[in-house]
């Protein structure tokens, strides 16, 4: 059954419907009829008049119940009349009928939620029996319709198929079908094989080998697959419609719906995510509908839609309808009780510069973690801890947060940019005579470029075309050597091509050239005496594995990358102006970056040194090079740019205005790129003009216990805000084995506070995960005691003091200390002085002292 949180209240409204009809004309049957509907799969969808209500069966087709007269009329889409037909059910036509008023029928068929200018019909259903037939008509043409082919079922036949290395491997298991594959389908996640053969798949989750590869009958693989809700394509990915006069099939509205469910609600489902935002010519652009965007708005923003899909009503832009139009839908309930401190709330609009400061153990930690989160997702986290550490760890996936410690030897060149010794480097990977000092990006350059780039594709300024990154494979390309051919990258950049320098001045252009033993011929009667593999492997494979719709990704070294591309044509050979780079192909540029960023921004781990081959799909970060490069993604973000944060723990541990340099006065709000006063900088070593963009946050940690370090100076301080992280006492257990812990905590602050200051209070973290009066030794004895002797400078006196031991003698519940006896010679030498140790067992009533 479709989940549904309010299907009680549905209930209720659908009972007091009938007690309406009961009072005007009595009737008995009505309550018998309602029980078997509440024993079947039938379940409210909402829709109700006085005299109809609406059901849903199993998430797919609607039912309306007639409840005036007899209430014996059933409603149901008119695709059922044929299997209806070979019952001894009774049916009706109940037509739309353009142009006549209500479409010449009960007003309540043309609902949203029942058969809106669509033709149904009216069952007759005069006994229980004929109640029951009825769903086993809906049941059995549900299977018959889509052969159980769920979206469970098929992502699992792929699954299946993929468990093979290449395509002949995937499809052994299905030899026995012995069908030739026509039609594909494409899969509803983002995976390498992203078609698969209908009849292979179909064959899979069925169980049988004598089907037909088709759409000429319901039972025909594509056929099957079509009803069902997934897209049909070709070898290529393209869409491919059913042939005319294929009336056998479902509908546009019922596939739009369907399609919509599978290929969007259900992944962002499978994603955990809250909302899911579905462009109306995206959808119609994949399922390959041309001019539908009216039909695809009014499915999208349907009733019936939201009961198949379990969701609320969606917003949406204007104009609608429109090929533009996004529907967002939420797959979650609104949290109800969100927690916002006024200090989050203050900052919600300007706070782009924050700093947590706070004694130790206060929960930092936790708190820019949150903070992050909330920067980057736009609203507030909602305090579940392991929920918020989830989502930081995607968010650092991803590269929108980025961590680091300052520590005393931190410096400029390592934050902002140096200069690093580096070898010129071959096409091969081998490194040539001599080096040379290149400009070299700190972690501060590197996430602003990121930020950069999102804020410029907001606003409209990427340079390459929109495109989805769904099914593609990847390359991993080099164009010329590292920084000792940059007029090979230059050339290709304008030229709008890649260039592969193997091969030499072989064309291998001629169709014979597909086989790789006729490259390695005819690379040896050129070269007989050059027996470089590479001069074979890599021209066939730039020639022949590398498909038009790939995605090249060009490195600048084996850590970083420079640009991506779209293979758009085939091989072709032309002779560079200096006879070498003579094998090409055409591509599109679809981003062209001013400086490099690092290679995993979108690449898990670092290239090798071949220069041309295949990346493996599961370390493309895609979602982070879809974001780079522009165009649709599976879950739409927020119109906002993607928001980054660095976060700095430590701060004021190292010479901050030494570490930021020039960038201070940057770090401003408003002088950052994207406001009115927006100010840039020339870098000292690579001379390139440099700003700090309005989506990046910068959240700093500071441990005001630390004596070691100095506080921030004035110039920085003042460009910072500053949020206070206090012991929170509260959050603590009141009764662990009979010890308050809150109290405890509570009065071992106070006396630090007025033996010390405030800043050396201890955090309430240091007792958080404490459950046992064992917890609680362990934390006193290894971690707290340890922090007081540093705190007061090993004066354990004063340490007796915070923990209640000063009126207790030489015995005390944590402490014992024992007089030192003078060494001979110094027994007239200053007063009595004492050894101090930590007990190793406290003392029962330990705790009840220390409160007292």
């Amino acid at each position: 059954m479709m989940p549904n949180d309010g299907s009680g209240q549905k209930w209720s409204d659908i009972e007091d419907r009938i007690a309406e009809n009961d009072l005007q004309a009595p009737n008995a049957r009505r309550q018998e009829l309602l029980a078997l509907i509440k024993d079947s799969d039938l379940v409210p969808n909402g829709g109700a008049t006085k005299y109809m209500v609406g059901f849903m069966f199993r998430l797919q087709d609607t039912v309306v119940w007639e409840l005036s007269g007899q209430s014996r009329n059933f409603f149901i889409a008119a695709k059922w009349r044929a299997t209806l037909e070979r019952t001894s059910l009774t049916c009706e036509p109940r037509p739309y009928e353009e142009g006549q008023k209500d479409g010449g029928r009960h007003s309540a068929l043309n609902r949203s939620w029942s058969f809106p200018q669509e033709d149904c019909l009216c069952v007759k259903i005069n006994h229980d029996k004929d109640f029951r037939d009825l769903m086993s008509v809906l049941t059995s043409a549900q299977s018959e319709q889509a052969g159980n082919l769920d979206r469970k079922s098929i992502e699992a036949a792929m699954d299946a198929m993929d468990q093979g290395g290449d395509e002949e491997e995937r499809l052994r298991p299905f030899d026995r079908l012995e069908a030739t594959v026509t039609t594909w389908v494409r899969s509803t996640r983002d995976r390498s094989g992203r078609v698969y053969p209908t009849v292979a798949i179909v064959g899979h989750v069925l169980g049988s080998v004598g089907l037909t590869d088709g759409w000429s009958e319901k039972t025909h693989a594509a056929a099957r697959l079509y009803d069902a809700g997934f897209i049909v394509v070709d070898a290529k990915n393209q869409p491919v419609q059913p042939p005319d006069g294929s009336d056998h099939l479902l509908p546009d509205a019922e596939r739009i719906r369907l399609c919509a469910y599978n290929y969007f609600i259900e992944p962002a489902r499978e994603k955990n995510a809250s909302e899911v935002a579905i462009r109306a010519g995206d959808l119609a652009k994949a399922m390959g509908l041309k001019d539908a965007f009216p039909n695809v708005c009014q499915v999208l923003g349907g009733g019936k839609f939201q009961q198949l899909a379990g969701v609320p009503a969606p917003s949406h832009t204007e104009p609608n309808p429109s090929s533009s139009t996004i529907f967002t839908f939420r797959l979650k309930p609104q949290e109800k009780a969100v927690v916002v401190t006024k200090a989050t709330s203050g900052l919600e609009h300007s706070a782009t510069n924050l700093i947590l400061y706070g004694p130790p153990g206060t929960g930092k930690t936790y708190a820019t973690a949150a903070e992050a989160v909330r920067l980057c997702d736009g609203e507030p986290t909602t305090g579940d801890p392991a929920a918020v550490r989830l989502r930081y760890d995607e968010l650092v996936r991803t590269g929108q947060i980025r961590f680091v410690t300052f520590h005393q030897s931190y410096a400029y060149e390592d934050f902002v940019e140096s200069l690093r010794p580096t070898t010129g480097e071959t096409e091969d990977g081998s490194p040539s005579a001599g080096f040379r000092l290149v400009p070299r990006p700190g972690l501060f350059r590197e996430i602003a470029t990121l930020a950069e780039q999102a804020r410029k594709a907001a606003a409209g300024k990427r340079q390459g075309p929109v495109i989805d990154l769904a099914g593609r494979r990847f390359w991993k390309m080099a164009l010329g050597a590292k920084d000792t051919e940059e007029h090979v990258y230059q050339a290709a950049v304008t030229g709008h091509y890649v260039a592969l320098g193997w091969g030499g001045d072989v064309d291998f252009s001629d169709p014979r050239f597909a086989e790789i033993e006729a490259v390695r011929q005819e690379w040896r009667s050129h070269y007989p005496g050059d027996t470089t593999p590479s001069h074979i492997s890599q021209p066939w494979r730039f020639r022949n594995a590398m498909k038009v719709g790939d995605i090249v990704i060009v490195p600048y070294g084996n850590t970083t990358f420079r640009a991506v591309a779209e293979i758009t044509g085939d091989y072709y050979f032309e002779l560079g102006e200096d006879g070498t780079y003579n094998q090409r192909r055409t591509v599109r540029w679809l981003l062209v970056l001013d400086e490099p960023l690092p290679l995993d921004t979108i690449v898990e781990g670092n290239f090798t040194m071949r220069t041309l081959y295949e990346l493996p799909r599961h370390r493309i970060r895609v979602e982070a090079l879809q974001r780079l490069i522009g165009g649709p993604a599976p879950v739409a973000g927020p119109a906002r740019p993607d928001q980054f944060v660095l976060i700095i723990d430590e701060i004021n541990r190292a010479n901050v205005s030494k570490v930021f340099g020039e960038l201070i006065t940057m770090l401003e709000p408003d002088k950052r790129l994207g406001q009115d006063n927006a100010l840039t900088v020339t870098l000292p070593y690579s001379g390139d003009t440099f700003g700090v963009p309005d989506n990046l946050h910068v959240i700093g940690t500071m441990n005001t216990a630390d004596r070691s370090i100095a506080l921030l100076d004035t110039a920085l301080r003042r460009r910072f805000a500053f949020r206070e992280l206090a012991p929170q006492p509260e959050l603590l257990q009141s009764d662990v084995d009979g010890i308050d812990l809150a109290a405890v905590l509570g009065v071992l602050n106070a006396r630090i506070e007025y033996l010390v200051d405030r800043e050396h209070r201890i955090g309430h973290a240091f007792f958080m995960r404490c459950r046992t009066r064992a917890d609680i030794d362990a934390v006193m004895r290894d971690r707290v005691i340890p922090l007081l002797a540093e705190y007061f400078f090993e004066d354990w006196e004063r340490i007796r003091l915070v923990l209640g031991e000063g009126e207790t003698g030489d015995q005390g519940a944590f402490l014992n200390r024992t007089p030192l006896k003078p060494p001979r010679g110094l027994e007239d030498h200053g007063p009595d002085r004492w050894s101090y140790a930590v007990r190793e067992t406290f003392a029962d009533d330990a705790y009840l002292r220390l409160l007292a």
